[in-house]
């Protein structure tokens, strides 16, 4: 994984290294701006520790990038976007012995027949993003074929929701005998949300190619530095919070495929 970081954030930086010695040679009554304009369609990959969401929420989310950009010469522009992710929801059952984010469930007492914890969870992620871009030709007579890269930031918001279904089976006893006379199922339910908004640092590299004069195609990888977003659990139904809840997101890797159009 740490290759993979390493491979992602050296490409931009190679790029923006080579498109500066292009510009170097370029004066400065050569900048044409060029506004453009596109969508990608990604899918967002985005785990959390075992222990803090890994086991209830999740990894994988389709989610659409809506962008548009300004290229100040065939080098170098900025680009501003939206993403934003669909919910994804997951049903799992316990075992008693799970840490589930972050706090161990309640485990059988003397007396008890058995408890069943069930976890109903849901999470999406959405924010805006800046970004430098750089672009590179690749060897071809009318530099339609380009590598891109580019570093930003993006003000991302994860929202993620669980519902915690316990049914707790204990014996009843005569209240006169105190001999047992049957079983007794006892449900709790918890809702809890977890928010957090917070500023990450992003980075993409891929490839694009003019299909015509004006509209081009483009693929990315961006990583987003999602670890950012760990987010504190609130209790939103009838109850006391006993034990403090956690979700930690690892960092996201999101793969798209683009079309864009120049002005």
């Amino acid at each position: 994984m740490m290759k993979k970081k390493l491979a992602l954030l050296a490409t931009p930086l190679m790029m923006f290294s080579l498109a500066d010695s292009a510009i170097a040679g370029i004066d400065c009554m050569d900048l044409c701006l060029t506004p453009y304009v596109g969508a990608d369609a990604q899918i967002r990959h985005m785990g959390f520790k075992k222990d803090f969401g890994g086991n209830a929420l999740k990894k994988n989310y389709p989610q659409g990038n809506f962008f548009a950009g300004l290229k100040f010469n065939p080098y170098v522009g900025i680009e501003f976007g939206y993403e934003a992710s669909k919910k994804k929801s997951r049903k799992v059952k316990h075992n008693n012995s799970d840490i589930v984010f972050g706090a161990p469930l309640e485990q059988v007492e003397p007396g008890d027949l058995s408890v069943d914890n069930t976890s109903h969870s849901s999470s999406k992620t959405d924010g805006w993003n800046a970004n430098l871009v750089g672009f590179f030709p690749i060897i071809c007579e009318d530099n339609s074929l380009q590598l891109i890269g580019s570093i930003g930031m993006a003000q991302l918001k994860i929202k993620s929701k669980n519902s915690l279904d316990k049914v707790l089976v204990t014996t009843t006893f005569d209240p006169i005998t105190d001999e047992p006379t049957g079983t007794e199922a006892l449900a709790e339910i918890n809702n809890r949300a977890f928010t957090k908004r917070k500023a990450v640092l992003r980075i993409s590299s891929g490839i694009q190619n003019m299909i015509t004069d004006c509209i081009g195609i483009r693929a990315l990888v961006m990583w987003e530095n999602t670890t950012k977003l760990k987010a504190h659990g609130k209790l939103i139904s009838s109850g006391e919070e006993t034990t403090q809840r956690i979700t930690k997101p690892k960092n996201s890797f999101n793969y798209g495929l683009g079309i864009f159009t120049y002005f």
